[in-house]
């Protein structure tokens, strides 16, 4: 039995429209990364913008990522440091924001 893509179901579409009638082209490629970030590890904010954030330590991983949805994120990748007060410790993640994207 073949299971269907949600490409096949129309969860989503090849074209996307940011705000400022930017016009968005998705490639099969990275209908899939957006997929499995949005199961994962990726976090979608109620405005529509999808945060994909790694620890420091990931930082190729998150360099890859963000290459390949270049063209959907916003230009830079920045740096968090966060305090834990249970460790005592700072911590460090790198992030990079995806536009906010509608429906056509």
């Amino acid at each position: 039995m073949r299971s269907t893509t949600p490409r096949e179901v129309g969860l989503l579409p090849y074209i996307l429209f940011a705000r400022r009638n930017l016009r968005l082209e998705l490639t099969e490629r990275q209908v899939e990364i957006l997929i499995g970030t949005i199961l994962g590890d990726g976090y979608i904010y109620h405005q529509g913008k999808i945060q994909i954030e790694h620890s420091a330590k990931n930082k190729e991983y998150l360099i890859w990522k963000y290459d390949e949805l270049k063209n959907l994120s916003y230009n830079k990748v920045g740096c968090i440091e966060r305090y834990d007060k249970r460790t005592g410790k700072n911590y460090y993640s790198l992030r990079f924001w995806l536009r906010q994207y509608f429906r056509p």
